[in-house]
């Protein structure tokens, strides 16, 4: 049943002519953004536009620092948790992978894998998610935050319970930049990241919800 909805979900979406693009964008400027963050951050970001208009803009770090670690069904084995890998700009109003709403705004992501317990079976194909803080909390890229500390920022991105998070996914195709609507009807942003010393490709679900 869920294979039926998504495969009609992505029908309707094709037939309608909703498919997303993607605009390249110049450095992440503002007077909240201190000048060591545009350092760290690529000069250049990408913006991803549905049919509606200009839904969020991606910026990533220049050189995001690794830590391999052994984590089963990871995407992402260079990573240790709680790394910053960029800041996020919703234009407008949104839902994170749990559907909970996000506000427009500036967003620092880092990095996290899913708790292997019973509470998270099925949420995800993969264990790999990017947690937002808001920017205003959580503007030093270098930081490294303890995993407690990470949680209760991401608080305030939703203002629930629970962290705000965004799902990472395998890429699909060999195009990056790229933005794709999958077989589940999410919007995936795919783009290459610098992790140490190697390009490693990455895809973020920008607009979707876990399957209920």
């Amino acid at each position: 049943m869920l294979r039926e909805v998504a495969v009609a979900a992505f029908l309707f979406a094709t037939v309608e002519g909703v498919a997303p693009k993607l605009e390249a964008t110049g450095a992440l400027t503002g007077a909240v953004v201190p000048e060591a963050v545009r350092a760290a951050l690529e000069p250049k970001g990408v913006r991803v536009v549905q049919r509606e208009g200009p839904w969020c803009e991606l910026w990533l770090r220049k050189s995001i620092p690794e830590q391999k670690r052994s984590t089963p069904g990871a995407l992402q084995i260079d990573l240790r948790d709680s790394t910053a890998v960029g800041v996020i700009r919703f234009l407008a109003a949104a839902t994170d992978f749990r559907g909970q709403a996000i506000r427009p705004g500036l967003y620092t992501l880092r990095y996290a894998r899913i708790p292997a317990d019973g509470n998270h079976l099925g949420v995800s194909e993969y264990p790999d998610f990017l947690l937002l803080t808001p920017f205003a909390e959580d503007s030093d890229l270098a930081n490294t935050l303890e995993l407690e500390d990470l949680m209760n920022r991401s608080l305030m991105a939703t203002g629930t319970a629970h962290p705000g998070v965004l799902s990472l996914t395998k890429p699909s195709g060999d195009t990056f930049p790229a933005v794709t609507t999958n077989a589940l009807g999410h919007v995936v942003l795919q783009t290459k990241a610098k992790i140490g010393s190697r390009e490693a490709p990455i895809a973020l679900v920008v607009k979707g919800e876990a399957p209920q």
